[in-house]
């Protein structure tokens, strides 16, 4: 995995002579809510990081996303592990030179995987493979000297794996644009 950010960041620098500007958010914090055992909306906070290209107000983002759900003790437990790959289209629409809103949407693909550890034994199931996701969003960033760009975004997930179906999401970004 850690090749593949390597050569897409190779890859993103080669486009700068192109007028192609470059977007790197490596520090993230995302919120989606899910339902619990209890069937209620609970928070859960997930590993996030996104790149992209963006040229005037257009841009795509490339986000990459994963939890852990961890219940029971450490000799008898069953985790849950989702992954989500999501490809966005996003349109800026500016504001002053600071403050900008934005509308984006996204398509991409979700896993989840189980594994059941009881003792020393532990066995994973990859509950039917991958399932497509959808996404829409608006967000408000803050860009300060054309480099460094904070944003919140507002977000609505849905997909055939999810429950509920459209789920709720915040993510507050930070990182640059080349």
């Amino acid at each position: 995995m850690s090749r593949i950010f390597f050569f897409c960041g190779l890859f993103f620098l080669s486009l700068q002579a192109a007028a192609v500007g470059v977007e790197i958010y490596p520090v993230n914090h995302q919120t989606r809510f899910e339902r619990d055992e209890e069937h209620a909306l609970s928070a859960v906070n997930t590993r996030h990081f996104a790149a992209g290209l963006s040229a005037g107000e257009w841009a795509g983002l490339l986000e990459y996303s994963s939890y852990d759900n961890v219940s029971g003790p450490a000799y008898s437990r069953i985790t849950r592990r989702h992954q989500e790959l999501v490809l966005w289209g996003r349109r800026e629409f500016p504001l002053s030179p600071a403050w900008i809103l934005s509308g984006a949407a996204g398509l991409g693909m979700s896993r989840e995987d189980f594994a059941t550890r009881f003792g020393d034994q532990e066995t994973i199931n990859d509950n039917g493979g991958d399932a497509f996701v959808g996404a829409v969003s608006a967000g408000l960033a803050f860009e300060m000297k054309k480099t460094l760009r904070l944003s919140l975004e507002g977000r609505l997930f849905f997909g055939s794996q999810m429950d509920p179906t459209v789920q709720p999401d915040v993510v507050l970004r930070s990182g640059f644009r080349f």
